[in-house]
C-alpha cells in the first residue's frame, strides 16, 4: 500500500504498489480502544479515509488520505486470515 505518488496533500489516493521502502509506503496503526485502528501515513501524517464520509459503506469507494476527523470511515478493523492453502 501507498500514498499515489507519495503526496502529502489530503484527498490524495491509497493504492497498491510494490514495496520499496519510502515513507509514503509506511503506515502506522492507532487503536480507538473499540477494537478498530486508524491507519496513519508517515509521510503525511494523515489517515485512510473513506472517501463520501460515514455515510459511504457501499462496496467500491475509494479510500484516501485525510486529516483525522475521528470519524467511523476512518477506522478499520485489522482481521488475521488463516488459509490451510499451502
Amino acid at each position: 500500500m501507498e500514498v499515489k505518488e507519495g503526496s502529502d496533500k489530503d484527498h490524495a489516493s491509497i493504492q497498491q504498489n510494490v514495496s520499496n521502502g519510502r515513507d509514503y509506503q509506511l503506515f502506522s496503526f492507532v487503536q480507538n480502544g473499540r477494537g478498530a485502528s486508524a491507519i496513519i501515513a508517515k509521510n503525511s501524517g494523515y489517515g485512510f479515509d473513506v472517501l463520501g464520509g460515514v455515510q459511504s459503506m457501499a462496496n467500491h469507494m475509494q479510500v484516501i488520505q485525510y486529516p483525522s476527523s475521528g470519524a467511523s470511515n476512518q477506522f478499520f478493523r485489522i482481521v488475521e486470515i488463516i488459509s490451510d492453502k499451502k
